[in-house]
């Protein structure tokens, strides 16, 4: 069985993550073989 590679992605916006990095973050994803994790606060009141 292989490993699963680890990617974590930290930004202080969730907003700015979206506007910039939510294309490549989707892009691992649909790569199968990472993990990913994402830290960064919530925009009060907003979902995505």
């Amino acid at each position: 069985m292989s490993k699963r590679q680890k990617i974590l992605f930290v930004c202080t916006e969730d907003w700015f993550f979206q506007s910039h990095f939510l294309p490549l973050a989707q892009a691992v994803a649909a790569a199968g073989s990472y993990d990913g994790t994402i830290i960064t606060t919530t925009t009060k009141g907003k979902t995505t």
